[in-house]
């Protein structure tokens, strides 16, 4: 995609020069007609809308290896979810399998009283031990503004681009409860990371177990688009898990790139 857009780019740009010779010829005939001048300057309007559309960022090519992404699985372990502790388990272990060899891992857990637990931080899939139960024990209250704020802006968002170990940022967050425990980060905070993360491409995806949890994510500014509510049952994790896994498995990246 990223030779098309030069090749669009060097297109627009010998069309431009050509209709500049044109009109500048037609001043030198003599030529009055306001109409073949007003279609000259909505030709070149046209034209320069068409250049600021795709004046963002080149995407990164690679060639001959699959780019590579920093996911950061973000976990609610309070003590509402201990009815599907082995899901749980059983899933993130199944997300980590599913992994391209490329890819980089961070899980997080957040519950009270021990805040967000860095279980893992940004490491290659390949070398991250898999989950058993004894990780997992949900207990306490939900700090979830620490853990989207946390994840984006201290574990992911440092992690990102050509000089660091990943090109894309995804975070992935699944809780069954709303905000009642954060320390660090206030909801204003907590959005702003998030606003902050979706400028720079980081794609976050927000699964609530019920409308509560659910509901966090609009006041965290997480598009309606990345917001998949489940129901607060085990066949409901196991339903969000089956979406972050094919999600994963396509590529898709709010990355920017064309």
């Amino acid at each position: 995609m990223c030779t098309n857009r030069r090749i669009v780019l060097a297109t627009v740009a010998s069309i431009c020069s050509r209709e500049h010779s044109q009109k500048s010829e037609a001043v030198r005939d003599g030529d009055s007609s306001w109409k073949r001048l007003a279609l000259g300057i909505g030709v070149l309007v046209l034209l320069l809308g068409i250049l600021a559309w795709f004046d963002k960022p080149e995407c990164v090519e690679t060639v001959g290896q699959q780019a590579s992404r920093h996911v950061a699985l973000v976990v609610d372990r309070s003590g509402s979810m201990e009815f599907v502790v082995k899901e749980v388990v059983d899933n993130v272990n199944a997300v980590l399998d599913s992994l391209q060899p490329s890819d980089r891992v961070s899980i997080l857990f957040f519950e009270d009283p021990y805040g967000v637990v860095r279980y893992v931080e940004d490491q290659p899939v390949g070398s991250v031990r898999r989950l058993t139960y004894e990780d997992y024990f949900p207990v306490g209250g939900t700090p979830l503004y620490d853990a989207v704020g946390i994840a984006i802006s201290d574990v992911v968002a440092p992690t990102i681009g050509a000089s660091n170990n990943s090109q894309f940022g995804v975070v992935i967050v699944l809780s069954d409860g709303e905000e009642n425990s954060s320390m660090v980060y206030s909801l204003g905070e907590a959005r702003q990371a998030v606003s902050t993360a979706l400028t720079q491409g980081i794609d976050i995806r927000f699964y609530g177990m019920g409308p509560a949890a659910a509901g966090e994510a609009a006041a965290l500014g997480i598009p309606i688009s990345n917001t998949i509510q489940v129901s607060q049952t085990a066949s409901g994790l196991d339903e969000a898990f089956d979406d972050v896994q094919r999600s994963l498995s396509q590529g898709t990246s709010m990355n920017g790139c064309r």
